[in-house]
């Protein structure tokens, strides 16, 4: 028999007492740190060249990753969709997205599986942009299959059937969602139900009901590979092996665009309020919005955007610090400029506590109204140079957001150092200035008012707003 250990008996702890170390600075901690001068953000070189057919190609270099992004940009988008027919763009660019001749829309993912490759296809307002991502030792086998995905999608019946029935009920489906709604009622309200900007970028499912597959085959015929604007690149080989590989994309036949203009736009006189039910809603989403400067990179629309940011364009802006951090009936609210080739508008965009519809009303106007007409203080403008100088950090980090700067100057025709020059306007624009485009460019007294809620709940707060009604049915258009 094993005798047990005797227990063993610990020594009684004795903790020492701690020795304070008294530490002695000179540094002030009542006064607020001043920031260091803002870092110098470098662009990326663009090279700007043309391919042999013409097709302008700009390439920036990609140095952090083995890796080739190319992006072909056709002007095929929503501004060229026919009346009544909403929804062509996007569901012309899924079915790119499906079966080609050579092979199902599986094949085709397992052999961008394979060399370690993406495509996508994804339309906008004024083009349709196929994008390749491949490793750099696989570019010539990614561009065989982007140049197969955009030449010779198969548009089967099966496919449309099925791509049809998704967007339709992703259509539906959004009907449900009160922002949703909102932006299609300030849309059609500031350029009009039936401008082709004016539709959510899938249609309305009244529109989509209408598209028939021959009308996808035509689409695509009269844009691709026609209407072949440019091709983007970030590339890690050197611009002779690139150009060999775009061999393809050079040797299309391209013809020349033309869009109609629309003339016939809605001005908006005095302040009006659009009514959306969404019965039972929790919130109301509240818009406001009015026509304002079409899209200006080394203008007053960029000077806009510098105005804009003490209002409504950074978490901690007046409008905000406001309804969300002083009143607590919303989580957010902003405000800004939008602009393209055509339209441009400022515009204002919340969801809001249902029973502060009305008073939210209010304080937005007010906001604009004493912004209007006094501007933002020194203290902001200060602000303003510090925080916009150094966001520019994280413009250009990754691939697509370098082909995001290329986008941009192949849209515009801008000069390939534009940012750089943004960035002077940045340092050279003066507070007056911005402060006469703030009561230049908002229009507090000229501006509609979009609330998408329960309409038989949110009226009479609103009523009393004293402003004129109107009823706009889910589809934006008045009843």
């Amino acid at each position: 028999m094993i005798e047990p250990l005797p227990p063993t008996v610990s020594p009684p702890f004795t903790e020492a007492k701690p020795q304070l170390r008294h530490w002695q600075d000179d540094f002030d901690r009542s006064v607020k740190p001043r920031p260091g001068a803002n870092p110098g953000v470098d662009l990326p070189p663009v090279s700007d060249t043309r391919l042999e057919n013409g097709v302008r190609l700009l390439v920036v270099p990609n140095t952090e990753t083995p890796t080739v992004t190319v992006r072909a940009m056709f002007a095929m988008g929503q501004r060229d969709e026919p009346a009544g027919k909403a929804g062509l763009a996007a569901l012309t660019a899924a079915m790119m997205s499906e079966a080609t001749h050579q092979r199902s829309a599986a094949e085709i993912s397992e052999a961008l599986e394979r060399i370690g490759a993406s495509l996508s296809v994804a339309p906008g307002n004024y083009e349709t942009a196929v994008t390749l991502n491949v490793l750099s030792k696989h570019l010539d086998a990614g561009m065989a299959l982007m140049l197969e995905r955009m030449l010779e999608p198969a548009f089967s019946q099966e496919d449309f059937d099925r791509v049809k029935s998704r967007q339709m009920e992703s259509l539906m489906q959004a009907r449900k969602s009160g922002p949703a709604l909102a932006g299609r009622a300030i849309d059609a309200v500031l350029s009009g139900p039936e401008h082709p900007l004016s539709y959510p970028g899938g249609g309305l499912p009244s529109t989509v009901a209408n598209i028939g597959l021959d009308d996808v085959k035509a689409f695509h015929a009269a844009h691709i590979p026609a209407q072949l604007q440019g091709v983007l690149a970030s590339s890690s080989v050197p611009r002779e092996t690139l150009l060999a590989s775009l061999g393809g994309l050079a040797q299309l036949q391209i013809a020349e665009m033309h869009r109609a203009a629309i003339d016939t736009l809605p001005s908006v006189k005095g302040r009006t309020l659009y009514l959306v039910n969404k019965e039972g809603a929790a919130q109301s989403s509240l818009r406001l919005g009015h026509p304002s400067l079409k899209y200006d990179a080394l203008g007053d629309f960029y000077r806009a955007g510098l105005m804009n940011f003490n209002l409504g364009g950074t978490f901690d802006s007046r409008i905000n610090l406001n309804l969300r951090e002083d009143k607590g009936w919303t989580y957010g609210i902003g405000t800004g400029f939008s602009g393209g080739p055509e339209l441009g508008s400022f515009r204002v965009s919340a969801e809001i506590n249902k029973d502060a519809s009305a008073a939210a009303v209010t304080e937005v106007l007010g906001e604009l109204e004493r912004y209007a007409a006094d501007g933002m203080t020194e203290e902001e403008f200060q602000y303003l140079q510090n925080a916009v100088g150094q966001r520019d950090a994280l413009r250009y980090e990754t691939p697509g957001a370098k082909l995001g700067l290329l986008s941009d100057i192949l849209r515009y025709d801008l000069p390939l150092d534009y940012r750089r020059q943004q960035q002077a306007l940045l340092r050279e624009t003066d507070r007056g200035t911005l402060n006469e485009l703030a009561a230049r460019l908002i229009d507090p007294e000229n501006i509609a008012i979009v609330v998408v809620g329960d309409v038989a709940e949110i009226r009479p707060q609103l009523e009393a707003l004293g402003l004129p009604i109107r009823l706009l049915n889910e589809d934006g258009y008045e009843l």
